[in-house]
């Protein structure tokens, strides 16, 4: 190949993931920006189809309540009832994932078993097992009880967000190298399984002469495979789902990535979480996905194996240049179509949401569903309203608040009249708790006559000050929460 042409194929192999890369970035710039669009446009549907959220700042009663307490907490300063339910909780958790483990054992039992069964079942002629059928129980022999193994031993300590000492500083290179057995990984792998199992099954049933040996072998092991699923994912569906309402102040990503990158990164192991999308959840949500890193070195890999092999390699990479056009400008129309999809445009829709939520509470790697809700300006209240009701703790998130964020305004008056305090846990920064509760007693004087917080004399309000922002105080606001989501549950049992 001549020199000019190797040099004119090096803009292509540096390019077009330059391009990929820079499809990424403007999809979700124009994804945020469609968010941000919707999020202050109103539905025109939620008046007609329902009244309003109810008005959570009515006049004061006669006899103004009587002032809360104030119970200000941090890393250091963790009640031994919090502790005690973290690990009464985290035990629940760790019982789930030991049955995960035992599960994917025998699943890579029934690959092997099964098939090698059917292969010694007496009969006449030689066994017609193939080689593809062989590879097959051999890598599920050896892969997937590795796997299980490693995933077992590497991330038992998962649901703490602070862990002490020598198994603390070798945390993060256990994450990132043993990326490949993280729980999320589980069901792509089982899913690769099956398909392959399938497909021996069907190609055996197709021979000229079926090779009813491994059709059988390998179906019953597909049979054994989601039966075990099922039978795992009923007994997950039966553990209590601590469900999480997180409010906050919109527009800072330092404190969403704080949020939903750290804290609810382990809350998900002990249930679900609500909350109201905004412009810095989508950046959030982008920077945890590995969609355009992947996206970049498949695309860089593909251009330098046509470059080095293919016969016309200027053709093809001018064809593979425009079909990544082609893809981003349909991945755009998609992404767009499915933020619109799932704008929630009525109180009907938050309750839909909500109940689908109940019926599929948990993923296959066991962590509990979440639940990011797009809102229109008029259905935002009732959708804060719906998820305050069948939530069992608030994170009330008040770092950034200033005097001009009127929405924050709303919702801590909200919380405070139809939410238990013990239920409550006010997130702030330091130096500003003296403005944060000057808010809460601002909206405390206006509380509501029905409020299941006047009965109570004094309670406390739970201010949580993270000053670090760290993995301990991650952990600090973790028990306290969880402290809270169990304050009208039943005690859990150690498993």
């Amino acid at each position: 190949m001549a020199q000019g042409t190797d040099f004119s194929l090096m803009y292509f192999v540096l390019g077009i993931p330059a391009l990929v890369g820079l499809a990424a970035v403007l999809t979700r710039r124009l994804v945020v920006r469609r968010v941000r669009q919707l999020m202050m446009a109103s539905s025109g549907l939620s008046a007609a189809a329902a009244p309003a959220a109810p008005d959570v700042a009515p006049a004061p009663p006669p006899e103004p309540p009587e002032p809360p307490g104030w119970r200000l907490v941090d890393a250091h300063s963790t009640p031994s009832d919090a502790i005690a339910t973290r690990e009464l909780l985290t035990a629940r958790a760790r019982a789930d994932f030991s049955a995960a483990f035992r599960h994917e054992l025998a699943i890579a039992a029934a690959y092997v078993l099964f098939p090698l069964a059917v292969y010694n079942w007496p009969g006449e002629g030689p066994p017609d097992v193939s080689v593809l059928a062989f590879i097959v129980s051999l890598v599920a022999m050896l892969s997937l009880p590795f796997l299980a193994v490693v995933r077992y031993a590497g991330f038992r300590s998962q649901f703490r967000a602070h862990v002490p000492g020598l198994a603390g500083v070798l945390r993060p290179f256990a994450t990132h190298g043993l990326a490949i057995a993280q729980p999320p990984w589980r069901a792509p792998i089982w899913g690769l399984f099956l398909v392959l199992a399938g497909v021996l099954v069907v190609s055996a049933l197709q021979q000229d002469s079926p090779a009813w040996r491994t059709a059988l072998g390998y179906g019953l092991a597909m049979a054994a495979h989601v039966a075990l699923v099922w039978r795992l994912m009923a007994r997950a569906r039966r553990t209590p789902n601590a469900k999480l309402l997180v409010l906050r102040v919109f527009g800072i990503d330092e404190a969403a990535l704080f949020t939903f990158e750290g804290l609810l990164q382990y809350w998900r192991h002990f249930g679900t979480f609500f909350t109201v999308v905004d412009p810095s959840f989508i950046h959030s949500q982008h920077r945890q996905g590995s969609g355009m890193f992947l996206a970049v070195i498949g695309s860089a890999a593909a251009t330098l194996m046509i470059a080095a092999n293919a016969p016309q390699p200027a053709l093809w990479c001018w064809l593979m240049l425009a079909a990544v056009v082609v893809a981003a400008a349909v991945h755009l129309r998609w992404r767009l179509q499915q933020v619109e999809r799932q704008f929630l445009r009525s109180p009907a829709d938050v309750t839909a949401r909500l109940q689908h939520l109940e019926v599929w509470p948990r993923q296959l790697d066991l962590s509990f569903r979440s639940l990011p809700m797009m809102c229109h300006d008029d259905v935002w209240k009732t959708a804060v309203s719906q998820a305050a009701q069948v939530s069992s703790a608030v994170l009330m998130d008040l770092r950034g608040y200033s005097a001009d964020r009127q929405g924050c305004r709303y919702e801590v008056a909200f919380l405070l009249d139809t939410v238990p305090l013990a239920q409550i846990v006010f997130l702030a920064d330091p130096p500003d708790v003296e403005r944060i509760q000057a808010l809460i007693l601002e909206c405390w004087r206006t509380l509501g006559a029905a409020s299941p917080n006047r009965a109570a004399a004094a309670p406390p309000v739970t201010v949580y000050l993270a000053s670090a922002q760290d993995d301990r105080d991650i952990q600090g606001i973790l028990d306290q929460l969880l402290l809270s989501s169990q304050e009208n549950a039943p005690r859990p049992a150690a498993a």
